[in-house]
C-alpha cells in the first residue's frame, strides 16, 4: 500500500473581504455574530462548541482571533484550516468567522507486526488509539512507548517500538502500523545471597518480587 504523506499542519489564517469590497479591517472591534466550519466530514461541530462559544458576542481584535486559533489547533483534528471573515449583513457590525478545514484522517486499523510472544489483544490494552479514532502523532509516540513498557515487564528489555501510517481503501481512513522487534527475553535462571547469617536464603527468596524460573514461575527479569 502506498505510504500516507501527512501535511505538515501550517496554520493560514487569511481574513478576506473582498467579496464584499470593504476596507481589510471593517471586522475589527465588531462583535463575533458566529463561528462555523466549512470541511467536516468525520468531525460533528458541536465537538467544537466548547470553545467556540466563549469567542461569541466578542469583539474580533488580532490577540482574541489568534486564542481561538490556538484553541483549535490544540484539538488535533486538522491537518490545516484557513479562516474568513464575513458580515453578517449590508451594515457590517457583526462579523462571523468562517474556518475551512482538512480533518485528520480516521484509524481504519491498527496492525502489529513481530509480536511473536504477546498476543494483539493484550497489547492493544496498553494503547491510547483505538480503531476509528482521530489520528494524533502526539499519541502514536505515547503508544510506542507503552507497548515497550508492555514488554520490558515482560522480560524483554530490548525491545523496540516503530510505527507507520498507510493509506486505508476506506476513504479519510488511515492504518497504522507498529512493527515491534521483540529482543531476546530474560529470564532469572538463579538468586543468591551472601553475608545473610541471621535469615536463611529462602526466607530472603520470598520477600522477593522477582523469583527464578521454575517450572511453576516464569522468573521474568524485571530491571
Amino acid at each position: 500500500m502506498r505510504k500516507v504523506v501527512l501535511t505538515v499542519i501550517v496554520l493560514i489564517f487569511v481574513i478576506s473581504a473582498a467579496t464584499y469590497g470593504q476596507s481589510a479591517e471593517w471586522y475589527v472591534n465588531k462583535p463575533i455574530h458566529e463561528i462555523r466550519f466549512i470541511g467536516l466530514n468525520n468531525i460533528d461541530e458541536s465537538e467544537m462548541k466548547g470553545i467556540t462559544d466563549q469567542f461569541i458576542d466578542e469583539n474580533f481584535t488580532d490577540t482574541l482571533f489568534w486564542d481561538l486559533q490556538s484553541k483549535l489547533y490544540a484539538l488535533n483534528y486538522f491537518d490545516n484550516f484557513t479562516a474568513n471573515a464575513l458580515p453578517v449583513d449590508d451594515s457590517q457590525q457583526r462579523v462571523i468567522i468562517e474556518f475551512t478545514v482538512t480533518e485528520r484522517p480516521l484509524i481504519g486499523d491498527i496492525i502489529l507486526k513481530g509480536n511473536k510472544s504477546l498476543t494483539k489483544s493484550s497489547i492493544l490494552e496498553v494503547t491510547v488509539l483505538k480503531k476509528d479514532d482521530i489520528l494524533n502523532n502526539a499519541r502514536i509516540r505515547m503508544d510506542e512507548t507503552a507497548i515497550a513498557e508492555l514488554y520490558v515487564k515482560e522480560g524483554y528489555p530490548d525491545v523496540t517500538v516503530e510505527s507507520n501510517i498507510e493509506d486505508s481503501s476506506d476513504e479519510g481512513f488511515v492504518n497504522l502500523y507498529f512493527t515491534i522487534t521483540e529482543g531476546s527475553q530474560t529470564r532469572i535462571d538463579k538468586i543468591s545471597f551472601s553475608g545473610n547469617s541471621f535469615a536463611s536464603e529462602n526466607t530472603l527468596k520470598g520477600l522477593l518480587e522477582s523469583k527464578e524460573q521454575s517450572f511453576f514461575t516464569k522468573g521474568i527479569y524485571q530491571e
